[in-house]
C-alpha cells in the first residue's frame, strides 16, 4: 500500500493506494482479521466511511 495526505484545502484527508493480483486477492485482504481489527480502530478518528474507488494500472515500474 501507499499511504499520501492531500494538498491545501484537503490535508486531512488520507488516501490509500493498494494493488491486488485480482478481486479475489482483494477479498481474502478486506475481509482479514487484521483489515476488521484496523477499520474497528479507525473507526473513533475517521470523519465518515471510506470511499472505495476501483482504478485500473496504465504504467508503473515493475507492473
Amino acid at each position: 500500500y501507499i499511504l499520501n495526505w492531500g494538498q491545501n484545502d484537503d490535508e486531512n484527508t488520507a488516501y490509500i493506494y493498494e494493488l491486488y493480483s485480482d478481486g479475489d486477492a482483494l477479498a481474502v485482504h478486506s475481509g482479514s482479521d487484521a483489515m476488521k481489527a484496523l477499520m474497528g480502530a479507525l473507526g473513533d478518528v475517521m470523519a465518515g466511511a471510506p470511499e472505495l474507488v476501483m482504478l485500473t494500472p496504465a504504467a508503473g515500474k515493475g507492473l
